[in-house]
């Protein structure tokens, strides 16, 4: 019984020991740990589109007919850059009957098949506007369908 008092009493006295030893290797040391996370966020372009609200439509005076101007607005806002263009997919007769412009008083261009830079921006959670105004000419006797070519905007962000 004596032997069985005294392994039992040597257990405790390693087991502690033990303890003691792990404890205080723990205490004189310190540890950091670093993280990396990598995110990718897919591009995101937002255009909004509405009517001119404080737009009251004027005309323009081409030759000697005055010819009713429209304009629509813009609102651009991208994760990265853009370019917004202008064109049509319409025949080329069609086309030049539909004119459009940045200003709604002056520099009024003819639609063409080509994209044509309207506006461009660089990434910015602000949105940048932007306003397009349009007048179509008068229709001649060649022109034997009515509908006017369609007016393409395209939103491109390389």
């Amino acid at each position: 019984m004596t032997t069985r008092i005294h392994r039992t009493l040597m257990t405790v006295a390693i087991g502690i020991a033990m303890l003691s030893r792990s404890a205080a290797a723990q205490h004189g040391s310190s540890t950091s740990l670093t993280h990396t996370v990598s995110v990718t966020v897919p591009p995101r372009v937002k255009v909004q589109v509405g009517a001119l609200a404080s737009f009251v439509s004027p005309s323009v005076r081409v030759a000697s007919e005055a010819l009713p101007v429209q304009g629509i607005a813009l609102s651009v806002s991208a994760t990265r850059g853009w370019v917004l263009s202008i064109g049509s997919r319409g025949p080329t007769s069609k086309s030049r009957s539909v004119r459009w412009s940045v200003d709604a008083g002056s520099g009024f261009s003819n639609l063409t098949s080509d994209q044509t830079t309207v506006a461009s921006g660089t990434i910015s959670t602000q949105s940048r506007d932007t306003s397009l105004f349009f007048r179509n000419l008068p229709k001649t006797a060649s022109d034997t369908n009515g509908s006017d070519a369609p007016v393409v905007l395209t939103i491109t962000a390389p």
